[in-house]
Formats: structure tokens, C-alpha cells, sequence
């Protein structure tokens, strides 16, 4: 990387070398970066095609689709993320096999998503907590309904 000065604008030789590996540097960044996002995108498609019998059982018991922080629950599948500022959030609709952007606040159509504009976009932490949250769901019901249904019959034995 070359700073450029105040100093190099009096220098049209030197500024112009500057301009130019600047530019070379910036040109391989963003090929990198385009590389990276490529790579992302694809891993992501291919934990979602994985964990497809995952969220096909959680469909079919009819179990909604939560993500440990963010506060919202779907039918179409895992949510990935959300922007609090545009209200949109990100759902994977494994029946279509796309990601899908919602505005919660005014319901239009959901607007499907390329992998690679998402990944571009997206709160990679938020991507990951929501997909492995599909591998815990169940047991969190689980432990939930094992909890309420004792609580039920500590009230019942009060009661007898």
C-alpha cells in the first residue's frame, strides 16, 4: 500500500506510481475477496443441502424455526439473519432450496436471494448460529416439554 501526500501531488512521476500499485493492490484485494465470497456461498449451499432431512422433519412435525438471537419464528426453514435497521430478515426456504429476504414490517413478497449477494451482505455469526441451531432444536424441545410436564405434575400432586 502507498500513502499517498500532500507532498506527492507536487510529484507527478511519484504520485502516478502510487496511483498505480494502489490500484494493482486493490484490483487483487477484490478478486480475493469476490474468490472468498464464491467459496463462502457454496459451503453455505452445501450445509443447507445437508442438513435438508434436519429441517424436513422439523417441517413435517410442524415445528417452527427458531434461532437462538434472533427473536423470530418461520415455517420455511432456518433463519440465517436478520437487519434490525431494514427489518428484513433472512430465511432459508428449503422447499425452493433459496434464501429468502423478508421485510417484517410492511409484508411485501418475500424477494429471493442469490447465495453470493446474501454471503456478501450477511452476519456470518448469525448464518452459523442459525444453522447450527438446526442441530439442537429437537433436544431443546425436548428438554422443554420434559420441564413443563413435570412442572404439571408437581401441580398436580399439590392439588391431590
Amino acid at each position: 500500500m502507498a500513502i499517498i501526500t500532500e507532498e506527492d501531488l507536487n510529484q507527478k512521476e511519484l504520485l502516478h506510481e502510487k496511483l498505480k500499485s494502489n490500484n494493482q493492490e486493490l484490483e487483487a484485494l477484490t478478486h480475493k475477496r469476490d474468490r472468498l465470497i464464491h467459496e463462502q456461498s457454496g459451503l453455505l449451499l452445501s450445509k443447507l443441502e445437508e442438513m435438508h432431512p434436519i429441517m424436513e422433519s422439523l417441517q413435517t412435525n410442524r415445528y417452527g424455526f427458531t434461532h437462538l438471537s434472533i427473536n423470530f419464528i418461520t415455517s420455511r426453514g432456518p433463519i440465517l439473519d436478520y437487519y434490525m435497521e431494514s427489518d428484513y430478515l433472512y430465511v432459508y426456504d428449503f422447499k425452493e432450496k433459496q434464501i429468502k429476504r423478508f421485510n417484517i414490517e410492511n409484508s411485501e413478497k418475500a424477494l429471493t436471494i442469490p447465495a453470493w449477494k446474501f454471503i456478501e451482505v450477511a452476519n456470518l455469526k448469525n448464518v452459523s448460529e442459525g444453522l447450527n441451531h438446526l442441530l439442537t432444536i429437537q433436544n431443546k424441545m425436548i428438554h422443554e416439554l420434559k420441564n413443563s410436564n413435570q412442572k404439571r405434575l408437581n401441580w398436580i400432586d399439590e392439588i391431590k
